[in-house]
């Protein structure tokens, strides 16, 4: 099971929540979309707040950007779905393009229109994960079916942290 723990920020508008961790990929800035940077968080709550701070003055689209700490319990494989057993708190991870991924939580009424996958992706929901094991799994075999892609699931805790 990979473990990911650490400090994120969120950007937030009235419809859509964008998680952010480090930055992997470009040079000279502090953050990237959790969902592209191969789901790595910042790693002290000082880096997470920088990003804060710049995420705030490059994109005054967000009414608020909190700071949260999220912890993922990644599946690798069928043997381990196990060892989450009897836990609430859990998102479907489908691979996309460019090792890039969407993360999956329950269908939130109003909140996004219903798609051939169950579930709705967790920034367009207000970070709503599923409550129960057997609809993440659900949604993680239809995902990997239409998708034709990898998709597991992964036990999601989420704790806000700091809001500007």
């Amino acid at each position: 099971m990979r473990e990911v723990e650490g400090m994120i920020c969120v950007g937030r508008t009235a419809k859509v929540d964008i998680l952010y961790g480090r930055s992997v990929q470009v040079e000279g800035q502090t953050f990237e979309a959790l969902k592209i940077n191969g789901l790595i968080p910042f790693d002290t709550l000082e880096n997470a707040k920088a990003a804060q701070e710049e995420i705030s003055s490059k994109m005054p689209s967000f009414s608020k950007v909190e700071i949260a700490k999220i912890k993922l319990s990644i599946v690798e494989n069928s043997q381990e779905l196990n060892l989450l057993e009897g836990r609430e708190g859990f998102i479907v991870l489908m691979e996309r393009d460019y090792g890039d991924w969407e993360l999956i939580g329950e269908y939130v009424e109003g909140r996004w229109p219903r798609g051939s996958i169950p579930g709705t992706p967790l920034q367009m929901n207000g970070l709503q994960p599923f409550s129960n094991m057997a609809e993440a799994v659900e949604t993680a075999k239809e995902a990997t079916r239409q998708g034709d892609t990898y998709a597991t699931i992964a036990y999601f805790e989420y704790e806000e942290v700091e809001n500007t």
